[in-house]
């Protein structure tokens, strides 16, 4: 290569699992593709849909994108129709592992920044890491309920987040890059059967992978975006998500950090009261009460509480 040429693009496939969304998948791919034009001069893209849907509802959408000039490297269709989300992640990495040097994952509810994929590649030539994670940010749409806004269910903004560049302490599938080698190199590291029903997978998939060797990386401006819908306005849903979580912190916490059950609930126990304790403390400084997040970080506590007895809850749909 001289010094007039370009260097060569990098190839990159999208796998994304979909489960009776196909209007938010069509959504999500149309964020990537002006994430494609705004790095086409150095990324060269290629997409894989892995229905989960019993009835392959989601190939219309396939048959949608073929033959679109977004994704030089083909849009590639696999039916799972499994109920188990580790099975659709595991058959959509080892598609798109063959057919690019890094596979890219996101969810079927998210949409992409149009410096996704730009930002991706950036990092990656600075950083020469194996995998990356991105910023997830929830969102929520005109007219959610006063609670959902003013109270801080959803990411309050970015500084949280790790600084461009470092290392992360956890991975997650909802924005991520991975080389493919590494995926081929390691042929055992794949996501966990019995996790794809209850959850956790992502996290203990990117665990044992740093075990292995793995150099992750945090890309803080290649963001994707979920804009809570439906049932996930409502505070039910919260409260049976927040049980959930805190029930899948648990499962996923045995996996990579050893917990015990007796430290588990005393964990459980102390972030209990915190709850009770925080509307409290509001009412004693004079601050607003935020009664509906108290409640979801005492279901939280709860589904964490309630691991070592054996209960394991299967995610969401």
């Amino acid at each position: 290569m001289t010094e007039h040429d370009s260097p060569p693009k990098r190839t990159v496939c999208l796998y994304v699992c979909t489960y009776r969304r196909n209007e938010q998948l069509t959504a999500l791919i149309e964020t990537v593709r002006t994430a494609v034009e705004h790095a086409a001069d150095r990324v060269e893209l290629g997409l894989v849909i892995v229905d989960d849907n019993v009835d392959g509802r989601a190939s219309a959408v396939a048959e949608r994108f073929t033959g679109d000039h977004a994704f030089p490297l083909g849009v590639h269709y696999r039916h799972t129709g499994s109920g188990n989300i580790s099975i659709a992640r595991n058959t959509g990495m080892e598609a798109a592992s063959k057919i690019a040097d890094w596979v890219a994952m996101t969810d079927d509810d998210c949409e992409v920044c149009p410096e996704w994929l730009s930002e991706f590649d950036a990092v990656l030539t600075r950083t020469d890491a194996d995998a990356l994670c991105g910023p997830h940010v929830r969102k929520a749409p005109a007219g959610a309920p006063r609670w959902l806004v003013e109270h801080p269910f959803l990411e309050a903004g970015d500084e949280g987040f790790p600084a461009d560049g470092s290392e992360p302490s956890h991975g997650q599938t909802n924005n991520s890059v991975i080389r493919s080698s590494f995926l081929i190199e390691h042929p055992a590291l794949r996501f966990d059967l019995e996790l794809g029903k209850l959850g956790g997978e992502d996290v203990v998939f990117y665990h044992e992978a740093r075990q292995a060797g793995l150099r992750l990386r945090f890309a803080r401006n290649a963001v994707v975006s979920e804009e809570a819908s439906g049932e996930r306005l409502t505070l039910k849903y919260y409260l049976q998500a927040g049980f959930w979580f805190g029930n899948t912190q648990y499962v996923t916490s045995v996996r990579t950090t050893g917990l015990t059950r007796g430290r588990a609930v005393l964990r459980g126990s102390k972030r209990l009261a915190s709850a009770v304790v925080r509307p409290i403390r509001q009412l004693v400084r004079r601050e607003p009460l935020e009664l509906t997040y108290a409640a979801s970080l005492a279901a939280t506590a709860l589904g964490l509480m309630v691991g070592p007895f054996g209960v394991k809850l299967r995610h969401p749909a």
